[in-house]
């Protein structure tokens, strides 16, 4: 026969652990996470750029993320950006937090707006008269007024990766973002 007391004992033990169990499920995984989120370093960025140069040439291909080092390989816009971060960010700890997403994913979950661009950093692009990105590229430098980029272009007289430039002012340039990445 059971005590009062254990009854008691019981029902706080029980108590405590139902409120643990309702603290954890109110916390999302990315709240619990966030300490190990992160940006990019200038270094990074830098590694980030050597890295998408090895891409040059690459056909665009909507829907496309082969490596550069692949037989045969063909990127689109988020595939180029993506898989050069994957390999650039490796050696520094770091991951993106996601394995394939579109542009508008990066762009609204994966990443943070900044208004001082560093090499590495993310080019929203949008058909100038949206607020909706529908490109993205990897930011090399701003010189003269002049932002030069490099990306997987779908446009027919290129459809390849290359170097590009635009105006400042370009009206299509719809803002500029940091990668966030997990620490590993």
């Amino acid at each position: 026969m059971t005590s009062c007391c254990d009854k008691i004992t019981y029902m706080k033990k029980y108590f405590i652990a139902v409120l643990i169990l309702l603290f954890l499920a109110s916390c999302s995984p990315s709240e619990m996470d966030r300490e190990l989120v992160t940006t990019i370093t200038e270094e990074e960025g830098e590694s980030i750029a050597s890295e998408a140069m090895h891409y040059l040439g690459i056909p665009y291909k909507w829907g496309g993320q082969s490596y550069w080092w692949e037989e045969n390989p063909s990127v689109d816009c988020s595939g180029f950006v993506i898989n050069v971060y994957k390999t650039a960010l490796e050696p520094y700890g770091k991951k993106l937090q996601f394995n394939d997403t579109g542009v508008i994913d990066i762009f609204e979950f994966y990443s943070e707006e900044t208004d001082s661009p560093i090499m590495g950093d993310l080019i929203f692009f949008t058909n100038g008269t949206d607020s909706t990105p529908t490109h993205i590229a990897i930011f090399l430098q701003k010189k003269d007024e002049t932002v030069f980029f490099i990306d997987a272009s779908s446009r027919e007289d290129t459809m390849k990766v290359l170097v590009r430039s635009y105006p400042e002012t370009e009206p299509m340039i719809l803002s500029y973002g940091r990668m966030l990445c997990r620490v590993i």
